[in-house]
């Protein structure tokens, strides 16, 4: 099936739209106006720094044709105080329905992106102010008392998403170990081989516990600056994970890189040529999982 077949009806989760402080290669207006010619269902805006549901609200209000949901997100970085209940309940309030864990202020995202020899993480944007670390665990590996707080909160909003950010493994390991525990019901480990170098046996574990994994283009596809997995180790996700337990997103928007709704379809394509992932399977991951992990089916339509 052609890209553009495949994108039909499709749910991004993770797309990094400006306006932002990141430099950018498509921004929120024009990303709507590219999702709404290629057939898209709905795509969630994410950004490192700050929360993006004015973005979504503001270019679906004006510009929206009623064909694709553009939807809000917050990250817990820095910028926004870190894990800051009162940010997450005001994104959830105005109708933001992804979470994710700290990325850029991750003291994970920190190390492994400023040790000798890393490559450059591009995407972040460069600030006069170095970043505060935002710390989620303590010296003893435990859940800080205000991440606690926060998936307490989430576990009653079941319309919201966790997206598990740059966290390490141990780390990913706790989220989802409390989050389950206080009821949260969606939970999705972002690009687990990058950045976050999870092992098989841990995305096992977290699929176990109900949490899907994330098959990102971005860090997959050929030619991307951020390429870290070949079409062999996707394969192996497929055949020990399975469909039914991952979604597919883009997480393309940085400026040099391919552009997010081309990437996507490219991507879906692949998947299908060279791993033969089913146009069935293909359809579970990047429109059915994805719509159910932020009960699009709960919106009215766009």
């Amino acid at each position: 099936m052609e890209p553009r077949e495949l994108l039909r009806g499709v749910v991004d989760l993770h797309v990094h739209a400006g306006p932002s402080f990141a430099k950018r290669n498509v921004d929120a207006a024009e990303m709507l106006l590219e999702a709404e010619n290629r057939g898209y269902r709905c795509f969630v805006i994410k950004d490192h720094n700050f929360p993006t549901v004015m973005s979504a609200k503001l270019v679906e209000k004006h510009i929206g044709k009623g064909i694709t949901k553009p939807i809000g997100a917050i990250v817990l970085n820095s910028m926004v105080g870190g894990w800051t209940l009162k940010a997450v309940s005001t994104t959830v309030e105005m109708g933001g329905r992804m979470v994710f864990c700290p990325t850029l202020s991750s003291p994970n995202h920190i190390d492994k992106t400023n040790r000798p020899g890393a490559l450059p993480f591009r995407a972040a944007g460069k600030s006069s102010v170095p970043d505060r670390p935002v710390k989620t665990v303590d010296p003893d590996g435990k859940l800080l008392p205000e991440v606690v707080e926060i998936l307490e909160y989430l576990a009653g909003q079941p319309q919201v998403c966790i997206g598990t950010g740059h966290l390490d493994a141990p780390e990913v390991d706790q989220i989802i170990r409390e989050a389950v525990k206080r009821g949260c019901k969606n939970i999705v480990v972002n690009h687990p081989y990058y950045l976050v170098d999870a092992t098989m046996d841990d995305m096992k574990r977290w699929v176990d516990m109900g949490a899907y994994m994330e098959v990102n283009a971005c860090v997959s596809l050929p030619y991307s600056r951020h390429n870290c997995i070949d079409f062999k180790g996707l394969a192996e996700i497929m055949e020990k994970i399975g469909p039914d337990h991952c979604i597919v997103s883009s997480d393309f928007g940085a400026l040099g890189n391919y552009f997010p709704v081309d990437g996507l379809g490219m991507f879906l394509e692949l998947l299908g040529k060279e791993i033969h992932v089913s146009e069935e399977e293909l359809a579970i991951m990047s429109k059915v999982n994805p719509a159910k992990l932020i009960h699009l089916d709960d919106i009215p339509p766009a």
